[in-house]
């Protein structure tokens, strides 16, 4: 069952990567070029605002049903991690008009990704043996093929003889 839950943690990671792929495509259609970089004091307040936030969603999490105290711990802390990341990269969308500036906002949030996709492959690579191990490992290769795949195709698309230019 943890290996159900460790799997059930990739499968809804892989669904905020094509969720970002997809508005990261979509997102070079239709703002301004304009740049609004993220200050120090802004990140400050939106650090502040996700853990008001989060204190109240860590409290929900304890309401929850769990199977046990570890399958508790890996839940709360892999939706904690998203949640972060998501939350960060809403407040950026709200407050951002430009490309330039939504475009830098998708890509931290992908790097954070990248990272809970390396910690969470990691938890679940130590867990595993034999075949089992290789399955996982030949599972990660793929996806990595169909990521990088997914970003040449919205690359191509993202052209100026497909897009129109401008954005």
């Amino acid at each position: 069952d943890a290996r159900y839950q460790y799997l059930m943690a990739f499968d809804n990671y892989m669904k905020h990567i094509k969720l970002f792929l997809l508005c990261f495509g979509l997102s070079a259609f239709g703002f301004s070029q304009a740049t609004n970089h993220l200050s120090d004091e802004k990140m400050e307040s939106y650090n502040r605002t996700i853990q008001q936030e989060l204190t109240r969603f860590r409290q929900s999490l304890e309401a929850e049903d769990y199977m046990n105290d570890y399958h508790k711990q890996l839940c709360m802390e892999f939706q904690t991690d998203t949640f972060k990341i998501e939350k960060l990269l809403s407040l950026r969308l709200a407050d951002y008009e430009s490309t330039v500036d939504i475009l830098e906002a998708y890509s931290y949030a992908d790097s954070e990704y990248d990272k809970l996709l390396n910690k969470y492959y990691q938890l679940l690579k130590s867990k595993l043996s034999g075949t089992d191990k290789d399955t996982l490992m030949q599972a990660q290769r793929n996806w990595i093929s169909f990521r990088d795949s997914e970003r040449k195709l919205l690359s191509t698309i993202e052209k100026e003889g497909y897009s129109g230019g401008g954005t």
